[in-house]
């Protein structure tokens, strides 16, 4: 996913760079583990930008609470809007809150 361009009014600068070919596989693999394109973990690195790299257990359990975080999430606003009952709008938002507490958790490895 590349990040949006910037806008005609605003300056955008390309340069040229060159790597032997072990960096460039390097550079390509350490993206590749940070989740980033190419271009966008080049210029973080170059600017001094801490990249943190999700280790893969971290990113399953991610991808699993981060679905069950947008389930959790319907369940509340289908119940706020009156169109769920039997359900008790504090015990989902308690779930949700343990949820957010997880993934956020997966960061902090």
């Amino acid at each position: 996913m590349s990040r949006p361009l910037l806008k005609n009014s605003e300056i955008r600068q390309r340069i040229d760079c060159y790597f032997s070919s072990e960096e460039l596989n390097s550079i390509r693999s350490r993206a590749k583990e940070a989740g980033l394109p190419l271009s966008t973990f080049i210029r973080k690195s170059s600017l001094g930008a801490q990249i943190h790299v999700m280790p893969t257990a971290n990113a399953e359990l991610w991808h699993s609470l981060s679905h069950t975080a947008a389930n959790l999430n319907q369940i509340a606003k289908h119940l706020n809007s009156g169109l769920a009952h039997g359900v008790d709008i504090g015990t989902i938002t308690n779930l949700d809150e343990q949820v957010r507490l997880l993934l956020l958790n997966c960061i902090e490895y």
